[in-house]
């Protein structure tokens, strides 16, 4: 099945990611006012979600779903939610990250509301990519010179392994309480990050 592309709208959006990252086949939402950076990009939505209270409500073909401006979900939620309910399980999320702090920190929360529903999902931004990573193997593969940090995300602390990484840990504890696992360096194409118990989140800066 083809992938779920949400646009959203951060005001630090990159316009060039977006057309070096949308498919022909991708499904892609735009969440409120994330259109108006799909026009700008010349990439047409498959559908338009959002309230539109900081945005106007485009005049288009493209199906819109109106949204109440009361409401629990934010519009990049509510678009996830569309994407799942037509059945996407690999979802990528531009403009999710930079602008407000609490909207980035509620699309980390929506990338483990995606594995819960059984779909896994990433945030992309300019030489970063934003992961949510379960206990299990997460290949670093190919990416020597760039930075990943980890983070516990959804649990009080997680146990990790880094092999072909500047820092080589074996089995230590990170805890929610001190950041031990920012910046460590890749140094192996076939770099392996282990959650051994808990999740957490992944960042990985891109090395240019």
């Amino acid at each position: 099945m083809s992938r779920c592309v949400i646009v959203a709208a951060s005001p630090s959006f990159d316009i060039t990611l977006l057309r070096q990252t949308v498919r022909t086949d991708d499904f892609v939402i735009c969440a409120d006012g994330g259109y108006l950076f799909a026009q700008k990009a010349g990439v047409k939505p498959s559908v338009i979600v959002g309230d539109f209270d900081s945005s106007q409500r485009p005049q288009t073909d493209v199906p819109i779903i109106l949204l109440p401006t009361h409401k629990d979900d934010t519009d990049t939620m509510s678009a996830i939610k569309e994407g799942l309910r037509r059945g996407y399980r690999e979802f990528i999320l531009l403009g999710a990250l930079g602008g407000r702090e609490d909207h980035t920190f509620a699309n980390y929360s929506a990338l483990q509301y995606l594995y819960e529903n059984g779909a896994q999902g990433v945030l992309l931004g300019k030489g970063l990519q934003v992961y949510y990573a379960p206990a299990g193997d997460f290949p670093v593969h190919n990416k020597e010179g760039c930075v990943l940090s980890v983070f516990p995300f959804g649990c009080a602390g997680c146990t990790v392994t880094h092999q072909g990484f500047e820092y080589e840990l074996a089995k230590q504890e990170l805890t929610s309480s001190f950041p031990l696992g920012v910046s460590n360096v890749v140094r192996s194409s076939c770099a392996v990050l282990t959650l051994h118990q808990g999740s957490a989140l992944v960042m990985l800066y891109d090395k240019g």
